[in-house]
Formats: structure tokens, C-alpha cells, sequence
């Protein structure tokens, strides 16, 4: 097993970061799941019932955490043209979303099409 590399000040900040969003967003979770009587009233649930009705945030998702994380390579345009291409496909699904104009197609769909335009768009190199 490789030995991880030293970490510097804003890797280590960045860390403690996304841990304590994370905590939040747990804690939260938790306690709107189990200590009031509304139903559906939980991150997961608004995030399902949001991509069932707004497909720019399946999109989204499927673009960062898929495309963006982990599918690597090289943009197909040179950047910063191919993030602007990608950010302007988002706004385009984002003003069709805000104008009531949202396809009924599951939000797999969108998913899978923003991870595809992630990898296309803004991918990352891998880490060695």
C-alpha cells in the first residue's frame, strides 16, 4: 500500500471542510427524520422529489460527482471554453427548469447525460 503525501495547510482546511458540512448535513438529516411529525421532510426525500421535478439538479449531480470525480481524461474542448460550454448547458437546463418547461423523463436520464458532459466538459486528471 502507497503511503499518502503530506498534506498542506489548504488540503488539510479543505478536509475539515467538507467533514463538518457533512456532520451538518447528517445531524440534520437525523433529527428531521426522527424528532418532528412532518413526512418526506429529509435531505434524501427533497433531493428525490427536486430531480423528479427539476431535471437541471440530476444533471448537476451526475456532472460533479460522476463526470467531474471520477470518469477522468481530457475536455474535448480546451479550457476555460469547455467548462464555459458546460456552465452554459446548465443554465440553459436551469432557465427551462425555472419556466415550468421540465421533461418527464426520470432523472436517471439527466444523471447519466450530466456525467457524460462532466467527462466531456471538466473532467479531472487522476491522482498518482
Amino acid at each position: 500500500m502507497s503511503e499518502s503525501p503530506q498534506l498542506n495547510k489548504w488540503q488539510k482546511i479543505t478536509l475539515w471542510f467538507m467533514g463538518i458540512v457533512a456532520a451538518v448535513v447528517v445531524v440534520y438529516d437525523v433529527f428531521v427524520a426522527f424528532f418532528n411529525d412532518a413526512k418526506s421532510d429529509t435531505v434524501s426525500s427533497m433531493i428525490r422529489w427536486a430531480s423528479h421535478d427539476h431535471w437541471s439538479l440530476p444533471f448537476a449531480i451526475g456532472a460533479v460527482f460522476i463526470g467531474h470525480f471520477f470518469l477522468y481524461g481530457r475536455p474535448v474542448v480546451a479550457q476555460p471554453w469547455a467548462f464555459a460550454i458546460m456552465a452554459a448547458v446548465f443554465g440553459i437546463l436551469l432557465t427551462l427548469d425555472l419556466l415550468g418547461l421540465s421533461p418527464q423523463i426520470h432523472p436517471v436520464i439527466f444523471l447519466a447525460l450530466g456525467a457524460i458532459a462532466g467527462h466531456l466538459f471538466w473532467p479531472m486528471a487522476p491522482l498518482k
